[in-house]
């Protein structure tokens, strides 16, 4: 997968066996560039140039973050019910034929008429009972999970994430990388200020002169 812009000199080579770091220095151009890619993950036009945006999704607020959205709850219901119906056939048979019993029971012992579905199915069980994945957790384990749902449900080809290094330490980085890496998605980082680099880094400085810099290291694997 390649990512590629007007204003840049290089595109960026996405992959799985390393992690590529934008720092734009310029807190104007960091918010212009990181805005014009969300809004082009979101289907809006910009001069980005990649043909799979669509299929990428990008992280920028971490205090509200949550991996538990519609649309990945979507996914996580589907998932179920594809268990549901191939192992646990006839548990969920019969659940349908003890709600539909109670319906008719309530329906005889009620002072008016009721109307009801005489099935349902397995998501709006998991609705009522509102599964959702546990998010009692730390910022690095919810990302971790998030990095999980991603590559397993939604098939995400890339995960962007602004200004990551300002909320996580090193040590939750590189685990959040290795994660990454075993699950086969690649991540993107758009930072504001250049921090060391870490092992399995490819970082791109674009300077207050809208100089490039390239700095890798990958002495070792992540």
């Amino acid at each position: 997968m390649k990512l590629s812009h007007f204003d840049f000199e290089e595109p960026f080579y996405i992959d799985s066996s390393y992690i590529n770091v934008l720092v734009l220095e310029n807190p104007s151009s960091m918010y212009a560039y990181a805005k014009e890619l969300s809004d082009q993950i979101n289907g809006k036009a910009g001069r980005f140039i990649c043909d799979e945006l669509k299929s990428c999704l990008i992280v920028s607020d971490y205090l509200n973050f949550t991996i538990n959205d519609k649309k990945i709850l979507t996914k996580l219901y589907q998932s179920l019910y594809a268990i549901v119906t191939e192992d646990y056939v006839l548990e969920y048979a019969d659940i349908q034929s003890r709600i539909f019993s109670l319906l008719e029971n309530l329906n005889a012992d009620a002072q008016y008429p009721l109307d009801y579905t005489p099935e349902f199915q397995a998501v709006d069980l998991f609705k009522g009972c509102s599964v959702k994945f546990d998010e009692d957790a730390t910022l690095i384990e919810r990302l971790v999970a998030f990095v999980k749902i991603s590559a397993s449900l939604l098939k995400v080809k890339c995960l962007f994430f602004v200004n990551l290094k300002t909320v996580i330490n090193e040590f939750d980085l590189q685990c959040l990388y290795k994660e990454a890496q075993l699950e086969d998605i690649p991540l993107f980082l758009i930072e504001n200020k250049f921090m060391e680099t870490l092992t399995g880094e490819k970082v791109k400085i674009i300077d207050t002169d809208f100089c490039e810099i390239a700095i890798e290291r990958d002495e070792k694997k992540l």
